[in-house]
Formats: structure tokens, C-alpha cells, sequence
């Protein structure tokens, strides 16, 4: 099911919109999907919409694995790394 949206009806200079519409070009989006994705962050950093983490982080994230990488034993997670204080070379035979 697709997520629910309020809309609503935003008057802004043209020159602005120009602007938007040109910033939202360069990252591929739609004016709308960069109007909130510009707003999102403005409500984040201004400590008014806590960050979302993803249910399914996906495959490039292990368990345990921070934001860069790192485990909390200090080891990179990635394809070709053994876990840490682990005897069995990263290939895993």
C-alpha cells in the first residue's frame, strides 16, 4: 500500500520555483519529491523529525554494523572481511 500524503496547495515566486526546479533536475527528482526531501531535512535538523531507520536494512548492512562500516569490535564489514577475533581467513573456508 502506497503512503498516504496531505496535499495542499504551496504559492511561491516564480524565481523560486525556478530554482527548484532546476535543483530537483540536477538530482533527478520530480519538484515535489525535492520540495520534501528539502523540507525533511529542514524538520531533522532543526530536531523536529527524529531520522527513520528502514525496517529491511538491506544487504550492505551487517548485523551489528554502524553507519561506516564498523562493528562494535572494531571490524569493516564488507564482502571480503572476517569478523573480529574470528581464526578463519575472510573467504570463510
Amino acid at each position: 500500500m502506497a503512503r498516504q500524503r496531505k496535499q495542499f496547495l504551496l504559492r511561491i515566486p516564480h524565481e523560486l520555483y525556478d530554482v527548484y526546479e532546476a535543483w530537483a533536475g540536477d538530482e533527478l527528482r520530480s519538484v515535489n519529491a525535492q520540495l520534501e526531501a528539502i523540507l525533511t531535512d529542514a524538520a531533522r535538523r532543526a530536531g523536529r523529525r527524529p531520522r527513520v531507520r528502514p525496517t529491511d536494512p538491506g544487504p550492505a548492512t551487517a548485523p551489528g554494523a554502524t553507519a561506516s562500516g564498523a562493528t562494535a569490535a572494531g571490524a569493516t564489514v564488507s564482502g571480503a572481511t572476517a569478523p573480529a577475533g574470528s581464526d578463519r581467513p575472510a573467504d570463510g573456508s
